[in-house]
């Protein structure tokens, strides 16, 4: 199925917008991060990649969106 990529971005801040405060920090991050139906971030260590890729992936999963095609460049 293909969507609008408007569509796409309402829906992705709506659920976002609606997890509780103990992800709040972790939905704020990923949706900033958010470009149609890509995710794009920084982080300092590979420790908080493997973190934020586990939580978004369980987060975006309780709204039956499947994160995948994670790639990681370390310095």
């Amino acid at each position: 199925m293909n969507c609008s990529p408007f569509l796409l971005a309402a829906v992705l801040e709506f659920h976002l917008n609606s997890v509780g405060n103990d992800q709040a920090v972790l939905a704020d991050k990923l949706l900033k991060s958010l470009y149609v139906d890509y995710c794009v971030t920084s982080v300092a260590m590979y420790e908080e990649y493997q973190q934020f890729r586990r939580q978004a992936t369980e987060t975006m999963f309780d709204a039956r969106m499947d994160l995948r095609g994670w790639e990681c460049t370390l310095e």
